[in-house]
């Protein structure tokens, strides 16, 4: 298997401040075509060795690892905290509730 050496996003690179209330796959899909990454490069950059998990994820067929926001956030070059609002506002009311998204 052959495996990429290049990295999404590296630590001089500013973060984008995400400014819509797109749903997360939304603003995966956005970022990911203007940065020009591929699903195989978003799943290494999380962890994952199959492209397969950010197709899944993209399809709404497996929930987003909420766990994985840091990481995901720095392959699409986004503020973290912005990004993990995203994230939790696709889940349940009650989690909205607790961390004062309220809606």
């Amino acid at each position: 298997m052959q495996t990429s050496t290049s990295t999404p996003a590296t630590s001089t690179t500013t973060a984008t401040t995400i400014t819509t209330t797109a749903s997360l796959v939304a603003l995966i899909q956005t970022r990911q075509a203007e940065l020009g990454l591929t699903d195989q490069q978003l799943s290494e950059a999380l962890g994952y060795e199959r492209a397969i998990v950010i197709a899944l994820i993209k399809q709404g067929t497996m929930r987003f690892p909420i766990n994985k926001v840091p990481e995901l956030a720095e392959a699409l070059s986004v503020d973290a905290a912005d990004l993990m609002r995203v994230a939790l506002s696709g889940l349940d009311p009650f989690p909205r509730t607790v961390i004062g998204l309220g809606y």
